[in-house]
């Protein structure tokens, strides 16, 4: 973890609706299949620059909080999406058992990708394609995929 990521705290413990980065990554939702998990470091390239996610005891932790602030529709009042959503005893056990999962933001054009990808697929099967997608095609970042 870099010295940077070590500063750049976002997405306190204490805030009101926390994040799950393993929900969030795991979910099916874009991020899913675009992002790299390695240790407890999540990891993709942007624009030339590495973005690294890490969830910590006391929050999440990052370099680059614009980038990630968006991603994870930081601005989104989760309080009142879930009193929205809680219409029955199915979504109030999902909502409690998921606590931390986000609606993600992510690139439209990443977005349409994945989807296409996803038909008639699994999820290992859909990453391993958007990642060989990224590799060959994204811009180059060496050190991302070594």
């Amino acid at each position: 973890m870099t010295k940077e990521l070590k500063e750049n705290m976002i997405l306190k413990k204490s805030d009101k609706m926390r994040v799950n980065l393993d929900f969030v990554m795991n979910s099916g939702q874009t991020p899913t299949f675009v992002w790299k998990k390695e240790g407890n470091n999540y990891l993709r390239e942007f624009n030339g620059k590495i973005i690294e996610l890490t969830q910590e005891e006391n929050g999440i932790k990052t370099n680059s909080k614009k980038f990630v602030h968006k991603m994870l529709r930081e601005n989104d009042d989760y309080e009142k999406i879930h009193s929205r959503i809680a219409t029955d005893d199915f979504m109030k056990k999902a909502i409690n058992d998921f606590q931390g999962l986000r609606i993600t933001k992510s690139d439209e054009w990443e977005t349409i990708l994945c989807f296409v990808c996803s038909q008639n697929s699994n999820i290992p099967k859909i990453k391993s394609s958007v990642q060989a997608l990224m590799q060959k095609f994204g811009e180059k970042t060496d050190e991302f995929f070594s």
